[in-house]
């Protein structure tokens, strides 16, 4: 499966054929989902792309389970084709509902009973206040660190989403703390909105202790990752 990233370099390693008429082929996979959005209305979107990039493009039927197809006589017009429909595929993206997020869960038995306490303290000082209840509570074993959303929508995307998390975790993660501990502070609360009566989820502040590993330079490495494969979406606040 091919994913597009922001820059020529990215480009380097799309694999493009070329055909025994000499002509040149670039297989694209897209989920099934976007394919009526790359057509567009009246076919307008595909005309536009084929029009501007001097290639042909083949959209495969809704029972076939085959990628889409540009055709050309120059790399740079497939590589400019892929683009745009790649750019469309990654707009639908941004505004799908996420299907996963990638995360850290505290497994810390202290961090978990501390919690508990921290909700039962609430709940017995101001159970009593409109919308405090126990439901509004995370589950003490759900707690988790999130470094992102991600929209996977089909199985091929469900596999490059596990292989990319597997490889970072053999080459970014093992060598980014090289055996050693992080430790980190969870103290506070805050939230993502600047108006307080608009907010739904309350979230902890997570600070990093003197003399551990940089836990922020190594959620970034996961985030980078993640984002040069187009899965993972914005979170808008």
């Amino acid at each position: 499966m091919q994913r597009h990233e922001s820059c020529e370099e990215a480009e380097e390693g799309v694999e493009i054929k070329q055909l025994k008429d000499s002509s040149l082929i670039l297989e694209l996979d897209v989920p099934k989902c976007f394919l009526g959005l790359i057509i567009g209305k009246q076919r307008q979107n595909l005309n536009k792309i084929t029009t501007a990039t001097k290639t042909n493009i083949e959209i495969p039927a809704e029972y076939e389970d085959s990628s889409v197809k540009i055709f050309g006589e120059l790399r740079e017009n497939l590589l400019a084709a892929r683009r745009r429909i790649l750019e469309i595929v990654d707009s639908a993206r941004q505004r799908s509902e996420f299907t996963h997020f990638i995360a850290i869960y505290a497994r810390d038995s202290n961090i978990q009973e501390n919690f508990k306490q921290f909700k039962n303290d609430v709940l017995g000082k101001h159970g009593n206040a409109r919308g405090i209840t126990n439901e509004v509570f995370q589950e003490e074993y759900k707690l988790h660190l999130t470094f992102g959303i991600l929209v996977l929508l089909d199985e091929k995307e469900k596999q490059e989403a596990e292989s990319l998390l597997q490889k970072i975790t053999e080459e970014v993660i093992h060598k980014t703390t090289a055996g050693e501990t992080i430790r980190l502070r969870i103290q506070g609360l805050d939230y993502m909105n600047d108006d307080p009566s608009k907010v739904h989820v309350l979230y902890t502040k997570v600070q990093q202790v003197a003399g551990s590993i940089d836990f922020q330079l190594f959620a970034n490495k996961i985030v980078k990752e993640f984002k040069k494969s187009k899965l993972m979406v914005r979170i808008n606040n």
